[in-house]
């Protein structure tokens, strides 16, 4: 007799302010993952709190603080959690220094390649 175990969905945090981001983030991956979405970094330590995330990907600009910023807090707290920023930023030397000085496990620019992000997701799981 042969068995197949389901593979659990990998619950995805995406925080951004930008309402139409997080409605299109939503709307491409929710039929793959299991998705929670926040505007600001308040909101997403909330959902962090209560849920059992796998993956958070933010936004570089936030409220309060930077996409950097947020994303070492939840290395700092919940070091199982896979982060991934995005950001418009150019200046490559600059942002890998930045990212890997924090243990960001990964970067892309806006816009980003959906494939790509979808990717990252399967090798994080």
């Amino acid at each position: 007799m042969v068995y197949l175990m389901k593979k659990k969905r990998l619950n995805i945090l995406y925080v951004d302010k930008d309402k139409n981001n997080r409605k299109l983030f939503q709307m491409r991956y929710k039929f793959e993952f299991s998705i929670f979405l926040a505007s600001s970094e308040f909101e997403a330590e909330a959902i962090l709190e209560k849920e059992q995330i796998d993956i958070v990907v933010s936004d570089h600009m936030l409220e309060q603080v930077t996409g950097v910023e947020f994303l070492n807090t939840v290395r700092q707290k919940w070091q199982n959690i896979v982060t991934v920023l995005l950001t418009h930023f150019s200046d490559d030397r600059v942002l890998s220094t930045v990212v890997r000085s924090v243990g960001i496990h990964y970067c892309l620019k806006r816009p980003y390649n959906h494939y790509a992000l979808e990717g990252l997701f399967r090798e994080a799981s």
